[in-house]
Order: C-alpha cells, then sequence, then structure tokens
C-alpha cells in the first residue's frame, strides 16, 4: 500500500491572535485573519484534495488531520459547535 503525507497549509486554524501561529511563523506586524481568506484557503483546499482524490483513483484513503474550526468550516460549512477531540469522521 502506497502512504502520501502531505503537509498543507491551507487546512491550519484561522489566525485569530498569535496564539494561532504555527511554529516558527514569524510576521513583522500581526493581523488577524479574516473570514473571506479563511473561505478563500478552505476552496483552495477542496482543488488540493480532489487533485489528490483524482491521483489515487476508486482504491485510495485519504486522512484529514486538521482543527475543529477548519473543519466546520470547510466540511461542515460552518456548522457549529466543533466535533468532540479526536473524533474521526468518514467523509465517503
Amino acid at each position: 500500500a502506497l502512504l502520501l503525507i502531505i503537509i498543507c497549509d491551507e487546512i491550519r486554524e484561522m489566525v485569530q491572535d498569535k496564539s494561532s501561529l504555527q511554529i516558527l511563523e514569524q510576521r513583522d506586524s500581526f493581523v488577524p485573519e479574516d473570514i473571506s481568506n479563511f473561505w478563500k484557503r478552505a476552496s483552495k483546499f477542496t482543488k488540493i484534495l480532489e487533485n489528490e482524490c483524482k491521483k489515487l483513483g476508486d482504491s485510495g484513503k485519504i486522512l484529514i488531520i486538521s482543527h475543529g474550526f477548519f473543519f466546520n468550516g470547510w466540511y461542515r460549512h460552518g456548522c457549529f459547535p466543533a466535533p468532540e477531540h479526536a473524533k474521526l469522521i468518514e467523509l465517503c
């Protein structure tokens, strides 16, 4: 079985304050991310995921590991509250 690991910055948590920054990420002047930029990232991730699914074909599976805020915004289209921590959700 083929294992492919892709680290995708598009599925990061929404950058609302400095605690949302990634390890070693530096920003000269901090500006919180607005919701329109969040949705642009979510759309970009959808395109990346679609391309990876085409490469795998019908027999492949993809595991997505993300934060609750991103996952709700992307998969559930903004439906809150977030899923429980460490919950597995199958997206058939």
